[in-house]
């Protein structure tokens, strides 16, 4: 394929044995590019028919006409060959749904969009980095794989089948006796977009990454600064009391060490969640499936909660359930710990805190829901309560703890196992529903 370079179209000779009308073959330096003609099988451009010259200069005046509606007529048949070729790579592992991606289409659409365009309005070789469309379409879809856990590389991948299937419409499509001059335009302009589409998501993934260490860094030293803190002074009145002659109640020193080892656990437990929270965003959080049964998990879960909330908490099962799939256990506690926290945490001591255990057989899923007669959410709120560093206005208002990070952690870990999660909350002190759902079988 013919590639621009900066402002000028480099090409590199190679000698090919040519066919020419009468079947005589001799040997001549091409270009990469060929058509498919009535007369021959191909016929190849020779090298010394293209000088070196400038990119719009080559396309002032192409026809583009066949190509955008080319495009157009098999737009369908185009993401449907790209999407079966993006499932069949390594990294998305023949999963449909993990290859799904809306900017994909979006960005097809802006290509055709600029093709569409009066030529050679694209005369300037940085407009299709310039063009919102593509500009939006790529750096959403870099920022969506990479939160998928893929590469810089598996990107690039994704849009050279773009390429690839792109390219194979319009040779179906190509007309007899096509100019060269406009098949070489269309090309080099196809080229130029999705060379900028992969620039584009390429700087769209680096800067992701930057954002993700740069917001680990600072709610680490935001948030650990607390409970080193306390350790710092816990050891310090330890130190001065086991200084004296006479240490004092042994009660005292006691409570000192055990307030030492809560703030240690705390600062332990902050780190491994921001530590998971970092590896999700980039995709890089691990699931260990196994046989597991969810009210085990449950009753796991409510083992390490405080025993005045486990004494408010109230554990249904409906219609005798099978409770069980094929999970990461240690995950899923993850989950129904954090729901179970948030529930306590948002929700008055003498209010109980709901557990409902359930199933869809057709579907062949599990559901958990945890329901609190707490602060509620506001409508509004609803829809971002998921998403990093969200938290509900009202809890904020309330002076209430939180770094907005448990709930994004949970969608990640469901979502892993294939399963969705959603809130439910009639508004502000009505309390809120938090609702997993998980498939028995989770394709992972």
């Amino acid at each position: 394929m013919l590639q621009p370079c900066g402002k000028h179209v480099n090409i590199k000779d190679y000698t090919i044995k040519s066919k020419s009308i009468n079947g005589a073959g001799s040997e001549t330096p091409w270009t990469t590019d060929k058509q498919e003609t009535p007369e021959t099988a191909e016929v190849l451009i020779p090298v010394e028919a293209i000088p070196d010259r400038r990119v719009e200069e080559y396309s002032d005046g192409a026809n583009f006409a066949w190509v955008t509606a080319a495009l157009t007529e098999r737009r369908d048949e185009i993401l449907e060959r790209w999407l079966e070729a993006a499932v069949s790579q390594t990294f998305h592992a023949g999963r449909r749904e993990h290859a799904v991606a809306d900017h994909i289409p979006r960005l097809f659409d802006a290509l055709v969009d600029l093709l569409n365009a009066t030529a050679p309005s694209w005369v300037d070789t940085r407009a299709p980095l310039e063009d919102s469309g593509i500009v939006a379409a790529t750096q959403g879809h870099a920022r969506a794989r990479a939160a998928q856990g893929l590469s810089p590389a598996n990107v690039v991948v994704e849009f050279r089948l773009l390429r690839q299937e792109i390219w194979r419409a319009l040779r179906a499509e190509l007309p007899n006796r096509a100019p060269t001059g406009d098949v070489v335009a269309a090309e080099m302009l196809v080229n130029d977009a999705l060379d900028a589409a992969i620039t584009q998501a390429l700087a769209a993934l680096s800067d992701y990454v930057e954002q993700v260490r740069e917001e680990f860094l600072a709610t680490t030293l935001h948030d650990v600064r607390q409970p080193l803190t306390s350790i710092s002074g816990e050891a310090q009145l330890l130190v001065r009391r086991l200084s004296r002659a006479t240490p004092g109640d042994p009660q005292q020193l006691l409570d000192g060490a055990e307030r030492i080892q809560a703030s240690a656990k705390r600062m332990t437990s902050l780190l491994e969640m921001l530590s998971d929270v970092s590896r999700l965003a980039l995709g890089g959080l691990e699931m260990h499936m196994s046989d597991a049964n969810l009210e085990e998990i449950v009753r796991t879960a409510l083992a390490h909660c405080p025993a005045d909330d486990v004494a408010r908490t109230v554990f249904t099962s409906e219609s005798a359930p099978d409770p069980t799939g094929n999970w990461d256990p240690n995950r899923i506690e993850q989950v129904v710990s954090n729901l179970l926290s948030n529930a306590y945490k948002y929700s008055d001591k003498d209010t109980p805190v709901e557990i409902t255990l359930g199933a869809d057989e057709p579907a062949d899923t599990v559901t958990l829901t945890v329901r609190d007669h707490g602060i509620g959410i506001p409508p509004e709120d609803i829809p971002h309560i998921f998403a990093r560093y969200s938290r509900a206005g009202n809890a904020v208002g309330n002076g209430v703890d939180g770094l907005g990070l448990g709930l994004f952690l949970c969608k990640g870990i469901v979502e892993a196992h294939d399963g969705h999660i959603y809130a439910e909350s009639e508004g502000p002190g009505h309390g809120t529903a938090i609702t997993m759902v998980l498939p028995r079988h989770a394709a992972r």
